[in-house]
C-alpha cells in the first residue's frame, strides 16, 4: 500500500519546483529582455561610427538626420549598439565603418528606420 505522506511530500515538492521555475521565467535575466532593456530606436547609418566625446544624446534636425552620441556596447558585421543613458540605440551600418573602440564614447549620424 502506498503511503499518503510520501505522496503529499512529492506533490508539495513538485509545486515548489513549479513555483521556482515560474518565478525565474517571470523575473529572470533571459525571460523577457524586452521589458528590462527596450530597444526603442533603430537607425540606418549615413556615416562612419566615430569616436565621440562625453556628451550622451540623440539629436534630430529638421531634415530627419539623427546624430547619436553614447557608449559603443556591441559591434557585429552589420550593426552596432550604443547605450544612450538607459536607452539602447541599434544602428544598421549599411557598409559604413566602425572607427571607435568597443565600450568607449562614440557618435554616428543616421536616419530612423520604421
Amino acid at each position: 500500500m502506498v503511503s499518503r505522506a510520501g505522496l503529499v511530500a512529492t506533490l508539495v515538492a513538485d509545486l515548489l519546483v513549479l513555483g521556482f521555475v515560474l518565478v525565474l521565467w517571470r523575473f529572470g535575466r533571459y525571460g523577457r529582455p524586452e521589458r528590462t532593456r527596450p530597444e526603442r530606436t533603430r537607425l540606418e547609418a549615413i556615416g562612419d561610427v566615430r569616436e565621440g566625446g562625453p556628451v550622451v544624446s540623440v539629436d534630430e534636425d529638421a531634415s530627419g538626420t539623427v546624430v547619436v552620441r553614447g557608449t559603443l556596447t556591441e559591434v557585429t558585421d552589420h550593426e552596432v549598439v550604443l547605450e544612450v543613458g538607459r536607452e539602447r540605440v541599434v544602428v544598421v551600418l549599411d557598409g559604413h565603418r566602425v572607427l571607435a573602440d568597443l565600450n568607449s564614447p562614440a557618435e554616428v549620424p543616421g536616419r530612423r528606420l520604421a
